[in-house]
């Protein structure tokens, strides 16, 4: 991440709260201008030299042009074997969001039990995981945490398709439709083959979204 401090851009959410609708949009485009010159400019450089001499020139660092806020990077590392079919390219995705200093480290896994429309396996194996460890049964308990967490999300990130004004009290919903089962049970086993040691299956996971559910909206509605 980019802290906000650091391209002169600090702004907390009740700030930008207090401000008129016009100058809260200038504020956001600002802040993201000012992490988009620093992630295509100085953090781009840094990485690119010595990426290539690394990999003797074979590495190479892009500006992911499919992000419209241009703060995305994509590294792009040499290939063991050759495999045209692979379910990921050999590429690193360096998504980075202007945050503010404040933000404890800790809160960042559960920005991810927000609705991430293209990640929906991945996010539902995050809140598995989550709801197995002592810290993750805490956050997803936590009220000011959650509510802290919609309340970044809209102000930064809202866009009509995530959906973020619907995660209110009570209204979380993790479960997917019937029909989405199968497709997301595929997605989410072709996406195992990335992980590291033993992935937890896709019905265990699956089976422990109510339980999930049940815990967030109850610290919602506190």
């Amino acid at each position: 991440m980019a802290f906000r401090d650091d391209l002169d851009e600090a702004a907390s959410v009740e700030e930008l709260e207090a401000l008129s609708n016009k100058k809260r949009r200038a504020k956001l485009d600002a802040t993201r201008d000012a992490c988009r010159a620093y992630i295509v400019g100085l953090l781009r450089e840094a990485l690119r030299t010595p990426l290539a001499e690394a990999t003797d020139g074979v590495a190479r660092v892009e500006v992911d042009a499919a992000d419209p806020d241009g703060q995305t990077l994509l590294l792009w590392y040499p290939e063991a074997e050759p495999a045209d079919d692979a379910y990921a390219g050999p590429v690193v995705c360096i998504e980075s969001v202007p945050k503010p200093r404040s933000t404890p480290t800790d809160s960042r896994s559960y920005d991810r039990t927000l609705p991430m429309m293209s990640l929906v396996a991945i996010s539902h194996c995050d809140l598995h995981c989550s709801s197995r460890s002592e810290a993750g049964r805490a956050a997803m308990a936590d009220q000011s945490l959650c509510l802290g967490c919609v309340k970044h999300a809209r102000m930064f990130f809202d866009r009509p398709d995530y959906a973020f004004v619907s995660a209110r009290p009570g209204s979380v919903a993790y479960l997917s439709s019937a029909e989405m089962i199968d497709p997301l049970r595929r997605d989410y086993d072709n996406a195992t083959t990335m992980s590291l040691g033993t992935a937890p299956t896709f019905d265990a996971i699956h089976e422990s979204l109510p339980t999930v559910e049940a815990v967030i909206n109850r610290a919602l509605k506190k």
